[in-house]
């Protein structure tokens, strides 16, 4: 209740209270208060960029995300035309039009798409959604940040493409390892042995490649499990030594598969068949005029050989021309009267598009 007093100017000294009810007043007034409090706290909370402007297209308010997106203060925005906002860097056509000539004409657009290099935040991709308000002259503007899913997506389209493209290769390498283990087998027993192990190299090159950091192997580690999968590790038989070197996920497919040859000629015929044999395996990175590139030799010792052989199997043609065709590079396998020797030299690089994609 409000209620007021008078004393009436009578001898008799009477007193006149007026009493008001504003209980329902009052219940109004803190239901709008209430309503006030809900809308800002709303506001606030959707985490697109939300700006509210009069009709003249005058910023009344701004949520902390537009603040925080833009990297703009509220002294900065409010009260100023919305193309002034942080030194006019929302003075774009194609807000102008939007705002000028199609939302008083349809009083509202959606998912419009702006690209705009903003002086403090960068090139950045926007949809924009305006609407103006039934009983009120205001308009809300829902400004939402696209940049970053539109560059995932972008991203996500490369890898998918890439990632067609290797499980074909990979098939194809399957399919070319098969034929030639089959042409090469006197029997079905000596076919699934061989195809089998080829194919598991392959295996272990691609469980290399998905450890290692975005899709790149060390070449030592690739070295030391295709070798220790044929029963070899390092000890005073077998000795390697070389720079740390990354390979590119190509380079890994086709060295893994060179390796795999030379070790089972080595496990047939080589150093890994005699108790006498012993491996050598050194590498080095060099620069200089051309490309960065790696210089390898695989060198067996005791095991003497009388002659080359006369005819080229799969494994010596599969080096050959997957170092040449594979890896840009030259490989060049010699038979010499202590063991065999192998030199391989490729340029190093990384154009795997998908990680360029990323």
């Amino acid at each position: 209740m409000i209620i007021n007093g008078r004393l009436l100017t009578d001898t008799e000294g009477r007193v006149l209270l007026a009493i008001s009810d504003v209980t329902e007043q009052k219940r109004r007034e803190n239901e709008l208060i209430a309503a006030k409090e809900l809308a800002e706290k709303l506001i606030d909370s959707i985490r697109e960029a939300l700006l509210v402007l009069t009709r003249d297209l005058q910023v009344e308010s701004a949520n902390a995300s537009f603040y925080e997106m833009f990297k703009v203060s509220p002294e900065e925005t409010l009260g100023k035309l919305v193309y002034e906002i942080g030194n006019g860097q929302w003075n774009i056509p194609g807000l102008r039009s939007l705002l000028e000539d199609v939302l008083p004409n349809q009083r509202a657009f959606d998912d419009y798409l702006i690209s705009h290099d903003f002086p403090r935040i960068g090139k950045r991709t926007m949809l924009l959604n305006g609407r103006e308000l039934d009983h009120l002259p205001r308009i809300l503007l829902a400004i939402r940040d696209e940049t970053e899913r539109r560059r995932q997506a972008a991203s996500q389209k490369i890898m998918t493409g890439e990632l067609q493209h290797r499980v074909k290769n990979i098939l194809a390498n399957v399919q070319s390892v098969a034929r030639s283990s089959l042409s090469q087998s006197d029997s079905l027993e000596a076919f699934e042995k061989s195809f089998t192990a080829r194919v598991q190299s392959m295996a272990r090159a691609q469980d290399l490649l998905m450890r290692g950091p975005e899709g790149r192997a060390d070449l030592h580690e690739l070295l030391s499990r295709e070798l220790s999968a044929h029963g070899w590790d390092e000890n005073g038989a077998l000795q390697m030594a070389g720079p740390a070197v990354e390979l590119s996920r190509r380079e890994t497919q086709t060295f893994a598969m060179v390796i795999h040859e030379l070790a089972t000629n080595a496990v047939k015929y080589g150093a890994f068949s005699r108790p006498t044999g012993h491996l050598r395996i050194v590498w080095e990175v060099k620069d200089g005029k051309d490309p960065r590139h790696l210089a390898f030799e695989w060198k067996e010792q005791g095991v003497p050989i009388s002659s080359e052989p006369t005819r080229t199997g799969f494994g010596r043609g599969m080096i050959e021309q997957a170092v040449q065709y594979a890896l840009h590079g030259f490989s060049e396998l010699r038979f010499e009267k202590n063991g065999v020797r192998c030199t391989i030299r490729f340029p190093l690089g990384d154009d795997d598009p998908l990680e360029t994609a990323r």
